[in-house]
């Protein structure tokens, strides 16, 4: 076999001036979005994590593993507290959280039944962490959710250079085998209260709150459908009809169990070409 001599490519000078451009607009921040507070912030593009998982999504996303929980809604902040008190014996951990959620400017994610979440653990909470998920094909039936994730932890310095968020707590309880995670989600159009579980027996997580003669019904919407929606889902049949309140609220003031959501716009138009 005859040796060849490598191939080399010359590029004309307004093609290498080009490039150099190209190269570094990527390593520049972008700039602030409107000011309204549901269109926030613009995520840096030369964020090489992220950016791979927002990739991701224009190949196969079958590859992504499956997340499955329960997720029952609460009609009222008064069974929300009820169960809280209940619970209070079995509380495994208090996570100091702020979740923001990502779509592109064009809904290139949400165009595909994707989004992107980045997670922080933070204050009193010492792990100090910070997850960035991407979450796809999300399906919600019968208070059974189903939805294909893949989850990475990151810098958290270099996740807070993508947003200013609103911040809150979720507490987790262990409770009868299973992972309780109890939220207070607030919109600026209302308030929502929800219990999560990974688990997929949700009959048995369902009698497990009727035990407690606790009013809940199926959640129909994700927390970041809610808030593209503009309002919150009407109350559907609860588990339990009872307009007795078993177990008072605590008497005491704080932030317990406060989720508190915020969204950022994410540029993707030229993501997508590098």
């Amino acid at each position: 076999m005859l040796r060849r001599k490598p191939t080399k490519i010359e590029l004309k000078a307004e093609d290498k001036e080009e490039l150099e451009e190209a190269r570094r607009r990527l390593l520049l921040p972008l700039p602030l979005r409107s000011p309204h507070p549901r269109s926030l912030h613009v995520i840096p593009r030369y964020r090489p994590l992220l950016l791979n998982k927002i990739r991701s999504i224009t190949g196969p996303v079958s590859r992504l593993a499956v997340e499955v929980e329960v997720k029952l809604r609460l009609p009222s902040k008064c069974s929300h507290r009820s169960l809280l008190s209940l619970l209070s014996p079995f509380r495994a951990a208090t996570h100091s959280q702020h979740n923001t959620f990502y779509d592109g400017s064009a809904a290139e994610l949400s165009s595909r039944r994707a989004i992107l979440r980045l997670r922080f653990h933070e204050g009193a909470d010492p792990s100090q962490k910070c997850f960035a998920c991407l979450k796809a094909k999300a399906v919600l039936a019968g208070g059974m959710s189903r939805v294909e994730e893949d989850e990475e932890e990151v810098d958290p310095a270099a996740g807070r250079a993508c947003f200013v968020g609103l911040g809150g707590f979720r507490n987790v309880y262990e409770w009868g085998g299973v992972k309780l995670e109890v939220d207070e989600v607030k919109y600026n159009f209302g308030e929502m209260y929800e219990v999560e579980c990974e688990s997929t027996e949700p009959e048995r997580v369902k009698r497990m709150i009727e035990d407690f003669f606790i009013e809940y019904s199926d959640s129909v919407m994700s927390k970041f459908g809610i808030f593209r929606a503009g309002k919150l889902p009407c109350l559907v049949h609860y588990g339990i009809q009872s307009s007795t309140t078993f177990f008072p609220p605590p008497q005491h003031s704080g932030h317990l169990d406060i989720f508190m959501l915020s969204t950022c716009t994410l540029v993707l138009l030229d993501v997508f070409f590098f």
